[in-house]
């Protein structure tokens, strides 16, 4: 799914699930039109939604998360007393008018604005959208550059791979310890079939997600192997990636992460901002089960994931 700049965001803490609902709504097709008191609005906002017309926006929740993307039809006003049967029929009531009334004052309860109460006389600013569909799923390749499962960065990797939003399709390659040594000898017309498997994942990912710890002040050797079987075969040219290190010492890996850096750069690869971390005393920012506790940490991650699949989706 291609993420737009312009966003409509659903959602709020303690919103009981009701912005949640919506979006499925609208993801369902039943949702297709969205109103809120014109006092609600500043001059600018009422300014950038009537803009917005004729555009693709993303439909957010409220962690941010892209969910689907629709197309802004028209803005016009109406008043809640007599609303426009387009409106009613978009909110998913058909031509129920009194439906559509009671639901609002329900939802808008305590919502009312520089102390003007919801009444038959209030005007509503309308904005008519459809569904834009069949975007297709975004594939992210994910790799950890340590081959013990129960590793921080194995870990941290899938924790991260949680966070990813429902427009996205991360597979987790963990076949790094069934390449064989790299030798330019092999890698002719018979290049091994674990060879072959790695850099058909490589092609068939938009973007690619790393998180390694550091060894011996350096990139892990069934890393670096995996690297360098695919230096002359050009899967990371213009690729989209995300790297990660994470280590148990205050320097957060930052010498794997520098090597791992270069390395990618001069494959020509496409680290973006945001798509770079270092996770220092990563023991301490994990839970048993390997779920992020460190508010910090969890926050940098989900702009980095969200930054992953938003320039993986170009």
């Amino acid at each position: 799914m291609v993420i737009y700049e312009d966003k409509y965001h659903y959602g709020w803490d303690g919103d009981n699930g009701i912005g949640e609902r919506l979006i499925q709504q609208i993801i369902d097709g039943k949702k297709t039109a969205t109103c809120a008191p014109k006092i609600s609005y500043t001059p600018d906002e009422l300014e950038r939604t009537c803009a917005l017309v004729g555009k693709v926006c993303t439909v957010t929740d409220k962690l941010g998360t892209p969910r689907c993307n629709v197309r802004h039809l028209e803005v016009f006003e109406t008043t809640f007393g007599n609303p426009d049967p387009r409106l009613v029929k978009g909110e998913g009531d058909g031509d129920d008018v009194e439906k559509f009334k009671w639901d609002h004052i329900k939802a808008w309860n305590g919502m009312a604005t520089e102390g003007v109460p919801l009444t038959d006389e209030t005007i509503l600013v309308v904005e008519l959208f459809e569904l834009v569909v069949n975007s297709p799923l975004i594939k992210i390749l994910a790799i950890s550059g340590s081959l013990r499962n129960r590793s921080s960065n194995s870990l941290l990797m899938r924790s991260m791979v949680e966070m990813a939003p429902r427009n996205a399709n991360v597979t987790i390659y963990d076949e790094l310890g069934l390449l064989p040594h790299f030798n330019p000898d092999l890698d002719g017309n018979d290049v091994p079939l674990e060879v072959n498997r790695w850099r058909n994942h490589l092609r068939e990912a938009d973007g690619v997600f790393i998180c390694t710890p550091e060894y011996a002040k350096g990139v892990p050797g069934t890393l670096k192997n995996a690297l360098d079987w695919v230096v002359s075969s050009g899967e990371f040219y213009n690729k989209p990636v995300a790297i990660v290190s994470a280590s148990p010492h205050p320097s957060g890996g930052e010498i794997a992460h520098a090597s791992l850096l270069g390395t990618l750069s001069m494959m020509n690869a496409i680290v973006a901002e945001d798509c770079s971390l270092k996770v220092p005393l990563i023991t301490m920012k994990l839970s048993p089960d390997g779920s992020i506790i460190d508010e910090q940490t969890k926050f940098e991650a989900q702009k980095l994931m969200d930054s992953l699949i938003r320039v993986s989706s170009k």
